[in-house]
């Protein structure tokens, strides 16, 4: 009979390697997110920075990500004439020089919870062969309570946020439609006001700003 292996303790130490920073990709929100940095007066920092995706799985995600570049392309499939293109996965608030969150205090959760989560029904570690801080030193039987709590909490909010998402877009969309009209409506006055010379004018403008002039 075969004798079976004593089941390993999770332990986590994190040793500010970065790599999570670096590689993880785009870090889902949760309302809690939000709440914090209203509260911690650090949304108008955020809000370049905040993205709406789809996610592999079907679920509309608010996350914190780069802009330039559509962070869930790493996950799909290419074509065989396709170049690979590096895609940078690093958070937007990671200073990647000094290897420093520029807002660790007001964090997401899903950082908080990192590498921890959890999926209703199971914990998983995430990262396991790229974490420095996994398997490091030791973590009390308090704290690994601590992460399986803020995990599973974490999952909740998370599911929340899911299931909000698609209501709120459409919700959201006839009166963004409307501000839409309002403001077009108000250039199209603004423009009947000007001369020619000035509408001229306003226009070179506006076409130099689009060009990047």
């Amino acid at each position: 009979m075969t004798e079976e292996k004593p089941k390993q303790k999770f332990t986590f130490n994190c040793t500010k390697c970065g790599k999570c920073c670096a590689e993880r990709g785009p870090v889902p929100l949760v309302m809690d997110d939000l709440t914090l940095w209203a509260r911690s007066n650090v949304v108008a920092n955020m809000m370049p920075h905040l993205k709406f995706i789809k996610t592999p799985f079907g679920t509309i995600d608010l996350v914190l990500g780069r802009q330039d570049k559509d962070p869930m392309a790493f996950m799909k499939p290419k074509s065989e004439n396709e170049a690979e293109e590096p895609v940078d996965l690093s958070c937007p608030m990671y200073n990647q020089t000094e290897k420093t969150c520029l807002v660790y205090e007001n964090r997401p959760m899903s950082c908080r919870t990192y590498p921890l989560e959890y999926d209703g029904e199971k914990f998983m570690v995430v990262d396991a062969e790229n974490c420095e801080g996994i398997g490091n030193g030791e973590t009390s039987k308090e704290d690994r309570k601590a992460m399986r709590d803020l995990a599973k909490e974490m999952n909740i909010k998370l599911t929340e946020m899911r299931v909000a998402m698609p209501v709120l877009a459409q919700a959201m969309q006839p009166f963004v439609i409307s501000q839409l009209m309002e403001a077009q409506q108000e250039y199209m006055k603004q423009m009947e006001k000007m001369s020619p010379e000035e509408r001229a004018k306003y226009e070179e403008q506006m076409k130099a700003q689009m060009e990047g002039k």
